[in-house]
């Protein structure tokens, strides 16, 4: 196979074709374990179903109906034993009360860029279907921590996985405001109404939320998420055994109405003026821009303007 260049628009099937292809070779080799009277396999299975029961058994001694996960709009068991064992990104605490709770951590970041001498801060669209037809609700970056990592480690991680981005092109061009992070924690209460909750489990999370500003928005590597001229694009999040799915993004100008919870992203301790965010980021020398490549959706259909919602914390907010 050729290397592969920027705006290769075969990327992305030659990519799932490598994804089938090591499905089938996991398969093939589980199968061959399993003929052979290997002990992997069985040993593999057993720690699982182990786990599961486990799992299971401690949230019903809690009070919490494990039947209900899995209907209407919430996860199942086997998603939440996914996050706990696998990707090790909650943990099922009981706190000093006797209460038990899903506890996660994770960082949010408020990414702004200058777009003709505005900011804008890049919102990611969930679609709202309601019984006043579709809408839409728009929510930050924000990434489940890996136990073992840190919030610096998993942002940018994130932002290089989600973005199709070298860890070196992130390096350069996002730049962390260290003065501006702030903790937080929030609570969820889950039912089958809530998208992707756990029924009558509370789910704590702790929340490390910084700015990030992007710097020389003209270059091509930016061109993937819409610059230099904010346009809406789209990204592919795979979910492991629980599939992929399409992520919408847009730029939004600070300048619209913003909801009651919008973070305003600056701080007097940052070093920077307590002044409207446009007055953050220096004007820059205005260069020709480079020549988009048709990575962006700019052909595609403006959707309904969103709200901007970020203050409760449903399972959906997270990458």
């Amino acid at each position: 196979r050729r290397q592969w260049q920027f705006g290769n628009r075969e990327d992305g099937f030659l990519r799932g074709l490598d994804k089938l292809i090591e499905c089938w070779r996991r398969i093939i080799l589980e199968l061959e374990e399993q003929e052979n009277g290997g002990h992997l396999a069985i040993l593999l299975s057993s720690q699982y179903e182990r786990e599961l029961a486990e799992l299971e058994q401690k949230l019903q001694r809690h009070g919490v109906d494990t039947s209900r996960f899995g209907t209407g709009n919430s996860k199942s068991l086997q998603e939440l034993h996914c996050n706990v064992h696998i990707e090790r990104t909650a943990t099922v605490e009981v706190n000093d009360s006797g209460q038990i709770c899903r506890v996660v951590e994770l960082v949010r970041a408020w990414i702004v860029a200058e777009v003709d001498g505005a900011p804008h801060v890049l919102m990611r669209l969930y679609p709202i279907i309601s019984k006043s037809g579709r809408n839409f609700v728009s929510k930050t970056f924000a990434k489940k921590i890996t136990h073992g990592e840190t919030w610096k480690e998993t942002l940018h991680k994130a932002l290089a996985t989600r973005f199709s981005m070298s860890p070196e092109i992130v390096e350069k061009h996002f730049k962390v405001l260290g003065n501006s992070y702030k903790q937080s924690t929030e609570e969820n209460f889950g039912s089958v109404e809530v998208r992707s909750g756990y029924p009558g489990l509370r789910s704590i999370y702790r929340v490390h939320e910084v700015d990030v500003g992007v710097v020389d928005t003209d270059v091509v590597e930016l061109a993937a998420i819409g610059l230099p001229d904010a346009l809406s694009f789209v990204t592919v999040k795979h979910d492991g055994h629980f599939g992929s799915s399409l992520q919408k993004w847009v730029w939004r100008p600070h300048s619209e109405p913003l909801s009651d919870h919008y973070h305003q992203p600056e701080s007097t301790n940052s070093g920077w003026p307590s002044v409207p965010i446009s007055g953050r980021f220096p004007p820059e020398p205005k260069i020709p821009p480079t020549p988009m490549l048709p990575v962006a959706s700019a052909a595609a259909p403006t959707p309904p303007t969103p709200t901007l919602s970020p203050g409760r914390m449903d399972e959906f907010d997270l990458l």
